[in-house]
């Protein structure tokens, strides 16, 4: 605006003040504004020199340099208002050139550290469900192992008095029992550690099944296996069933007070339904679980967007019923919440 001012001040003598500061101001403001701002700037001074030029035209004498000068030819003028006005637009466009490209360096640069933050938030995100999951597997390994070997121990306490040697044996499988549990919890804590320091081994799946529920037994639970279908080849899935078989039997063997079970699995062409009952009392108190063996089985099924259902049987007893689409383990495949399991449900700590 000052500059813009000043081509309509008369001077009595000749000086390039005014339009030299007109350009260093175009200038300025293409490369540290840019856009409409730079455009309206140019707008302004170059009709100031036009009106300037008007009124040289229009009265002469007024913008006389030298002194008897009667003014300036209507030609000579026209030819400085064209020449001003590519000088002022040529240093506009410089400006705007230099400002558009620091802009753009800028930019640039922000974008790199958003990108860096944004890949560092992500690797937050993926190391908080890595502990998750890994917690998870831990609460499935110790609820069931120590379940297991307080059964096998409460037993074999029984029997030393009576039998030493099934007291003795039933020691021997308390110590294997934890030395495979040790072994899993090593396994999966080597995860957190360094690479390659994890024990690397095929998770339990469809295959150990009936070794999970023979392992029941040996603790002291009635339970009945009955399976129909192929399982099939998705490793997720029979990992998936095992973990709700052996958190489901493991509430069976704490609270079911000694009663039978039974577990059965129907690997159907779309779906797979699991459910296991025992024959207990069904009742739970406040200080049997904190919920994380319910919420770990929930996230399971309802990551294979399929339902959990769990309360009192029919008849006496609890009974645990998941039912997991076959077409669930695929990246397509929809996801939806887990399914609202009742108010009493029953797990472990």
């Amino acid at each position: 605006m000052l500059a813009a001012a000043l081509v309509l001040v008369p001077l009595p003598v000749p000086s390039l003040a005014e339009p030299t500061l007109s350009i260093f101001a175009l200038y300025a403001v293409g490369a540290y504004r840019g856009g409409r701002t730079a455009w309206l700037s140019f707008t302004l001074i170059a009709g100031c020199s036009a009106l300037s030029t008007a009124l040289g035209a229009a009265v002469p004498g007024v913008w006389s340099v030298i002194e008897g000068e009667t003014g300036h030819g209507v030609a000579a003028l026209s030819s400085t208002l064209v020449v001003s006005t590519i000088f002022l637009l040529s240093a506009l466009l410089l400006g705007m050139s230099i400002g558009n490209r620091r802009r753009y360096l800028d930019a640039l640069i922000d974008r790199a550290g958003q990108l860096a933050r944004e890949r560092d938030q992500r690797a937050e995100i993926a190391a908080a469900e890595e502990r998750g999951r890994i917690a998870g597997e831990m609460h499935d390994v110790l609820a069931h192992s120590m379940s297991v070997m307080i059964a096998l121990s409460e037993g074999a306490a029984a029997t030393a008095a009576t039998r030493p040697a099934d007291a003795a044996a039933t020691m021997s499988t308390v110590a294997e029992t934890g030395r495979r549990s040790l072994a899993e919890l090593r396994r999966l804590l080597g995860v957190l550690g360094e690479p390659g320091q994890a024990e690397r081994r095929p998770q339990p799946g469809a295959a150990q099944l009936g070794e999970l529920v023979a392992g029941f037994r040996t603790a002291g639970l009635r339970v009945e296996l009955s399976s129909r279908g192929e399982p099939g080849a998705d490793a997720a899935l029979g990992l998936t069933v095992y973990r709700i078989m052996q958190e489901s039997l493991t509430n069976a063997l704490r609270y079911a007070d000694g009663a039978p079970a039974s577990a059965d699995i129907d690997w159907g062409v779309e779906r797979v339904e699991i459910t296991v009952l025992d024959r207990g009392t069904g009742r739970r108190t406040a200080q049997q679980g904190a919920g994380r063996g319910l919420l770990g089985m929930r996230e399971r099924v309802a990551l294979f967007g399929g339902s959990v259902e769990t309360g009192p049987a029919e008849g006496g007893g609890w009974r645990v019923r998941a039912v997991l689409p076959r077409d669930g383990g695929r990246d397509d495949a929809p996801r939806r919440a887990p399914h609202p399991s009742t108010a009493a449900d029953k797990e472990t700590p």
